[in-house]
């Protein structure tokens, strides 16, 4: 039997069942017509009564082969859908329930049988209603029945594609059912009832006035007629008497599975894998539902999670065993209390790996780009004409995953079956591969492939290790033995010719490379043993010849590789770079081939023409670290054939790098951080490089001898003013006599103070070089080199303001400070020629030394130690605490919104507390001083004063505003952050619950202006006036009477009392009386 669950048909079938039969209802006792209601009350009167006699119900609902089918879309005709298959049987046995019956039970088996996409496995559950006994626990008497709900192995695959599936059905339910709901409202058609009309009047009205009641009240009136006999009245007709059986009440729910496995699957895009696997074992569930609602859970917990690269699985939690109990209590409001243990006796083991957070990334990545473009295709469906008329394209399906694909990069082609075979078989022949399969794979080509049917592919246990194998027959080899590639690796096999009569030392390797293409494919990748590089910055030209064969030719990419064709393997090579009037040269390898170390050596590449240059290339020829056998020959190609450029100078310097090398022999310019790449010149002889730099022209040459080790010298050079500057150059020495040049300097000096700023060596009298009258006017946007040119001096720096940045004033040397990692702080001072007091200025020194290809440099940040992010909407202005005072307007700084700006202390030797207002809005008074020298973050409280001609309103006295300060430390400078606080309320909130007004103010505080006044009845928010002032509050109330208050304590404070005085009016007194 097949059941379609389409949910407005369910629902119009549920109500026509749970409505009466009218005419029926109210002609006959209750005890006539429905048996299910029997007394279960024994009275001296009705033992003989045949009514009252108790007719125990008996149900037995027997399914067989049952499927009920949830559709995604009950309109399309091409749909997902979700088929339930059991055999199920139901047993309700009324009347009476004795200890230990169980009125309820049922029987659930084989919820699927043979399904490609299955989501659970065959499964048997029983469901039982068992009656307990009364018993008295600490929580109350318990009685009623226990829900016991069982099965053994539970195991359910979900997948990415099944919930969006079953959302999908979620949400079309409603509107399934919005369909039924709206033809017949039950509270309309009541409402209709009353009237006296028939009921299928009133739904003829309903749905003539599409659900509305009153136009369907209206519609009865002049379409139909009141039937002769109305319904009687509840007092005539109400079963006071009826009889009703004992009810089944069910106090508590359990639930009991010896093994439960939740394996979650990505099939989002191109992936379709297990990705998580949470298992439960020896799982116990209980849960009363009295009124405490206390339950227990007793398991063994584990989750895993499924590594791509080695097709296996790896835990994330290890098998613990748990106990957790739990007590919720409800009130009137909902939930007022809940109590959670968990005991324990495990230790919770959680393994972290990176594989696990690089398959997280990639997991996030996918899910999220397939919900943006699902919610973007919602929102186009949505902005779409809904006049226009649409026909429902049938659904989409997915294209099978294939899990596999093979690329042939051998150069010919071949054949290739594949097979599966379990690890441990314990017998090591193979099976017959005659009765395989045999794909064709063409050079260059890449097939995709699965090692058998789709079939129930879900249901594999992917705990079971199975060995996925490939078996490759090459033209003129023997069949190559199988190979496994289910994990991520380079394997190799051997491939023997079949004639006999060759050389032994044609056999060769053939590898197999396994890779992840995508998120989850993995890609084999067959290629020969033999791989050449080009490591050079032109293409070059590889030609192959060999006996009876036609000659093969590559052209190989710059920083590409390629593998050579398995013909090709012990052909003569030859090379040349892809330019024009260049002849070949011999590239020569197996000779060395038998080195364990492997051998280097150089090639020159001869013009046509005389005045045409050499090209020369740098050979490496490394022996890969195969597995071989004594029997197996060195010379078998398994090598890596490495194409060098003779000489490669890098400029790791921040400014242009000129070079001439052997006087003349080439010469040119390399940008900053980049590098040249040099084939004219003859490493097996003296090498000499001249460099030269902007404003640097005489330089120390480096000579490289031939023959040399790797090695690192210092080459001096002076500016056009004759002070001198110390060079880094470093000489690395690799195979085949290639050689790398790096040229650095020991220190950048980065300046980012917004100031200029000149810099020398401790204990000499020169600044350093490379800086000019221009650096004293204005900051350098390139990092200074520096270095320690005098190595009889002091090892420190020194530094000072530009003296054009206060002219006719006379800036001084700070205190030296040393270049070692670190941070420090320095003041700069500038001394005016007059009285006034000296221009200060923080300076934050932060060095940190540079990674990669940069470790000789150790870079020098100059920051300013201060400096304001004003990330708020409003335009504020910023000042010391002095600088308030209408004197000293010209020390006040304007911060504008998403704005930043360095900070100095216009005066050091007064209190260093920064003061902020709100231009924007008038009136705005300064706040309090606060510290921007420490970590903190707090609201700012600033007044707001509205004054008519010399007097202050009323209303507007203390109005407050608030702004929020974040004071944070990157590096050597603290950032001053100013953010809106509209959705952070402030720390302080003052609730006047009494009866009259009262007035507050931060204890020490004088000024009047910073009294607030809270009404009866209110509250208002409040931050500190002055930050830095103890957290006291003094409250005042009518009369004078006050008491100051500690905001760190909470507890109740000190009562405050207020005058409230009765005057008595005598409006005479008595003749001759006395008061």
């Amino acid at each position: 039997m097949r059941v379609m669950a389409i949910f407005s048909w369910i629902s119009e079938l549920a109500e026509f069942l749970s409505v009466a039969t009218e005419g029926q209802l109210f002609t006959q006792g209750a005890h006539y017509f429905c048996p299910l209601f029997i007394s279960s009350q024994k009275g001296p009167g009705n033992g003989s009564s045949s009514p009252s006699q108790k007719y125990p119900l008996e149900l037995k609902l027997n399914m067989t082969d049952t499927e009920i089918v949830v559709v995604e879309d009950a309109a399309a005709w091409d749909t997902n859908a979700v088929i339930l298959k059991s055999t199920a049987v139901l047993s309700y046995h009324g009347g009476g329930s004795a200890g230990g019956e169980k009125p309820l039970s049922c029987n659930l088996q084989n919820l699927e049988e043979d399904t490609a996409l299955s989501i659970v496995d065959p499964i048997s559950v029983y469901i039982d209603l068992v009656a307990r006994e009364r018993e008295s626990t600490s929580f109350g008497a318990r009685s009623g029945h226990v829900l016991q709900v069982g099965t053994l192995n539970l195991n359910l695959r979900l997948s990415y594609n099944d919930v969006k599936m079953f959302l999908r059905i979620l949400d079309s339910i409603p509107k399934q059912l919005l369909l039924s709901v709206n033809k017949a409202d039950p509270v309309n058609m009541d409402s209709l009832l009353e009237m006296g009309f028939s009921r299928e009047d009133c739904l003829r009205s309903l749905e003539a006035c599409k659900g509305n009641v009153d136009d369907a009240a209206l519609w009865l009136t002049q379409n139909a007629a009141p039937c002769s006999a109305a319904l009687p009245s509840t007092g005539a007709s109400a079963p006071t008497s009826v009889t009703r059986p004992e009810d089944v009440v069910v106090s508590a729910v359990e639930f009991k599975v010896s093994y439960f496995c939740l394996c979650i699957i990505d099939d989002c895009m191109d992936a379709d894998v297990p990705l998580l696997e949470i298992d439960l074992r020896e799982t116990y569930i209980s849960q009363e539902l009295s009124k405490t609602f206390s339950g227990e859970s007793k398991f063994f917990f584990s989750t895993g999670y499924y590594n791509r690269a080695l097709s296996g699985w790896e835990p994330i939690i290890e098998p613990w065993r748990c106990h957790c109990l739990w007590e919720a209590a409800f009130g009137k409001a909902g939930l007022s209390k809940f109590h959670f243990k968990i005991n324990a006796e495990d230790v919770l083991k959680v393994n972290i790996t990176t594989a696990l957070l690089d398959l997280y990334q990639k997991v996030k990545q996918s899910w999220a780009a397939d919900f943006y473009q699902l919610f973007s295709a919602e929102r186009s469906l949505d902005n779409r004409d809904a006049t226009m008329q649409v026909v429902d394209a049938p659904v989409r399906r997915r294209s099978p995953f294939v899990p596999f694909a093979i690329k042939n990069d051998l150069g010919v082609a071949f054949r290739f079956t594949a097979f599966v075979s379990a690890a441990f078989g314990g017998s090591k022949e193979e099976p017959a591969t005659s009765k395989f399969d045999w794909k064709d794979v063409e050079p260059g080509q890449v097939v995709p492939f699965t090692f058998q049917g789709r079939g129930k592919i879900r249901h594999q246990d992917s705990h079971e290790l199975r060995m996925h194998k490939l078996v490759v027959k090459i033209a003129g080899y023997s069949q190559l033995d199988p190979v496994s590639v289910e994990k991520v690796g380079v394997y190799f096999k051997y491939a023997v010719p079949v004639d006999r009569q060759q050389r032994a030392s044609a056999m060769t390797r053939v590898v197999f490379s396994v890779t992840l293409d995508g998120n989850a494919r993995k890609l084999i990748t067959v290629r020969s043993a033999l791989v050449v590089k080009n490591k050079v910055e032109v293409p070059v030209d590889l030609k192959l010849e060999t006996a009876g064969v036609r000659p093969y030719q590559i052209c190989l990419q710059p920083r590409c590789m390629a593998a050579v064709p398995l013909p090709y393997v012990f052909a003569d090579m030859w090379v040349r770079p892809t330019i024009s009037l260049i002849a070949y040269s011999s590239l020569e390898w197996q000779h060395l081939a038998s080195r364990p170390q492997g051998a280097s050596y150089s090639i020159t590449c001869c013009p046509i023409r005389n005045d045409a240059t050499l090209f020369r290339f740098s050979v490496d020829v490394k022996r890969e670290k195969y597995p071989d056998s004594k029997s197996v020959s060195a010379s078998v190609p398994g090598h890596t054939i490495s194409l060098l450029p003779p000489l490669s100078i890098h400029n790791l310097l921040p400014y242009e790098l000129a070079y001439v090398v052997n006087e003349g022999q080439c010469k040119g310019i390399i940008p900053p951080h980049k590098n040249h790449l040099l084939h004219e010149v003859n490493t097996d002889q003296y090498v000499i490089v001249g460099f030269s730099l902007e404003n640097f022209r005489q330089c120390t040459s480096l000579v490289i001898p031939p023959g040399s080790s790797s090695f690192s010298t210092r080459l001096e050079t002076h500016d056009t003013e004759g002070r001198p500057l110390v060079l880094h150059a470093r000489v690395s020495v690799l195979r085949g006599r290639a050689l790398k040049v790096y040229v650095s300097v020991p220190f950048w000096i980065i300046n980012r103070s917004g100031l200029p700023l000149i810099f020398k060596q401790e204990g000499t009298s020169s600044e350093s070089a490379g800086q000019f009258r221009e650096h004293e006017q204005a900051r350098s946007v390139a990092p200074l080199l520096f270095s320690f040119s005098d190595t009889e001096a002091s090892m420190m720096c020194s530094m000072r303001v530009g003296t054009e940045l206060h002219p006719r004033s006379f800036p001084q040397w700070c205190t030296c400070f040393s270049l070692e990692k670190g941070i420090k702080v320095r003041r700069l001072m500038v001394s005016p020629n007059d009285a006034r007091p000296d221009w200060v200025y923080t300076i934050g020194v932060e060095i940190r030394p540079g990674l990669g290809r940069y470790t000789g440099t150790s870079h020098v940040v100059l920051s300013p130690r201060f400096l304001i992010d004003n990330q708020s909407s409003a335009v504020v202005q910023i000042a010391q605490r002095f600088a308030t005072k209408e004197l000293y307007r010209h020390h006040i700084s304007l911060a504008k919104p998403k704005s930043s700006l360095p900070f100095h202390w216009p005066r050091v030797d007064l209190d260093n507390l920064l003061c902020v207002r709100l231009v924007d809005i008038a009136g705005c008074q300064w706040s309090g001083g606060f510290k921007i020298d420490e970590l903190n973050s707090f609201h700012i409280h600033m007044r707001h004063v509205v004054l008519f001609l010399f007097w202050v309103r009323g209303d507007d006295l203390g109005r407050s505003h608030f702004l929020r300060v974040e004071v944070i430390l990157k590096g050597a400078t603290f950032f001053i952050i100013f953010m809106d606080c509209a959705k952070i309320p402030p720390p302080l909130r003052i609730d006047n619950q009494s009866e009259v007004s009262v007035t507050f103010h931060q204890t020490s505080v004088a000024n009047d202006l910073l009294r607030a006044t809270v009404r009866a009845h209110t509250s208002v928010p409040y931050a500190w006036d002055e930050p830095t002032l103890p957290p006291y509050i003094t409250v005042t109330a009518p009369g004078g009477m006050s008491e100051t208050y500690d905001m760190t304590i909470f507890r109740p404070g000190k009562k405050l009392y207020y005058e409230n005085f009765f005057y008595i009016a005598f409006l005479g007194l008595p003749a001759g009386g006395v008061f």
